[in-house]
């Protein structure tokens, strides 16, 4: 992230089942690149590294969690 300009903000991490689960709050507004481009370089890091990286804007995270 820190390649693109992104700002880790707030990390939490938990087990879930027998899964590992991280969530970053991470400050996007100085990205060298589109935030599509963003999502797919984190997606493609994810591959490579044999993780699921799931790149959501806020804007979507609060339309789905606010009634």
């Amino acid at each position: 992230m820190f390649e693109y300009g992104a700002n880790v903000l707030d990390i939490s991490q938990s087990l879930v089942g027998e899964y590992f689960a991280m969530i970053m709050v991470v400050e996007i507004s100085s990205i060298a690149v589109e935030f599509t481009r963003f999502v797919e370089k984190m997606e493609a890091l994810g591959r490579e590294n044999g993780l699921v990286i799931h790149t959501m804007h806020e804007d979507v995270f609060n339309a789905m969690h606010n009634i």
